[in-house]
C-alpha cells in the first residue's frame, strides 16, 4: 500500500496558525541537523503559547477549539 501524497496549499496561502506553517522553522532546524537551533525555536512557540494563555486567563477569555470540541458524556 502507498501512501497518498497531502495536498496542501502553497505557504503563503496558509494561515499562520497552520501546522506545516506554523512548525516550519522548527522542522527545517532537526531536518538540518541544527539540534541547538530546534530547540531554541520550539522553547520560542512554547513560551509564545503560555504567553497567550496567560493573557486570555487574565482577560478572563476562554478558550475554546477551533474545529473539535470536548466530549464529557457519551450520547
Amino acid at each position: 500500500m502507498m501512501p497518498v501524497p497531502k495536498i496542501c496549499p502553497p505557504p503563503e496561502e496558509q494561515l499562520p496558525n497552520e501546522s506545516r506553517r506554523f512548525w516550519q522553522e522548527l522542522s527545517t532546524a532537526i531536518q538540518e541537523k541544527r539540534y541547538n537551533d530546534a530547540n531554541r525555536i520550539k522553547q520560542v512557540i512554547e513560551q509564545n503559547q503560555r504567553d497567550k494563555a496567560a493573557e486570555r486567563k487574565a482577560s478572563n477569555i476562554e478558550w475554546r477549539p477551533r474545529f473539535f470540541t470536548e466530549i464529557t458524556e457519551p450520547d
